[in-house]
C-alpha cells in the first residue's frame, strides 16, 4: 500500500456472493486497485509501480513521465491550457505558466513517445530478468 492512494479496503458481500469463482473475486479487487491507481497523482503511480514490481527507475525518467502525464491531463481536462494543477504536477519541467497554452510541437511529441518507449523497455527488461531468476 502506498500512502495517498485510495486502496480498496471494503467489498460488498453481495458482490462476492455473485462471483462464480475465486478468480472472479480476485479480478474484482484487482480492477478496483487499478482504478484507484489511475486516479492517483502521477508521483504516487510511480511509487506504486516501483514498489509492486521492484523496478527502480532513475529520477529523470520519472519526472519526465510525470510532466507528460500532466500535459495529457491538461489537454483532456483543460483544452490544452496550463493551470495551477499542471504547474504543480510538472514541477521544474512545466512548459507553460498558469493560463498559457501548452506548446505541442512535433519535437515534444516525438520526445514524449521516445521517453514512454524507454520507460516501458526498462520496466519490461527488469521484469523479464527477474522472471528468469524464478523460472516461471
Amino acid at each position: 500500500r502506498i500512502k495517498g492512494i485510495d486502496h480498496t479496503s471494503k467489498i460488498d458481500v453481495t458482490e462476492l456472493i455473485d462471483c462464480s469463482s475465486r478468480e472472479e473475486m480476485i479480478d474484482i479487487v484487482i480492477r478496483r486497485e487499478l482504478v484507484s491507481l489511475f486516479y492517483a497523482a502521477p508521483s504516487l503511480q510511480m511509487e506504486y509501480l516501483q514498489a509492486v514490481t521492484g523496478v527502480k527507475l532513475d529520477g529523470d525518467i520519472v519526472t519526465q513521465w510525470i510532466e507528460i502525464k500532466a500535459t495529457r491531463d491538461a489537454i483532456v481536462h483543460n483544452s490544452g491550457v496550463s493551470n495551477a494543477i499542471y504547474v504543480r504536477k510538472a514541477g521544474a519541467l512545466a512548459r507553460a505558466k498558469d493560463g498559457d497554452s501548452l506548446p505541442m510541437t512535433d519535437e515534444y511529441f516525438e520526445g514524449a513517445v521516445a521517453l514512454m518507449k524507454s520507460f516501458v523497455g526498462r520496466v519490461t527488461s527488469v521484469l523479464q530478468r527477474d522472471l528468469k531468476k524464478i523460472d516461471v
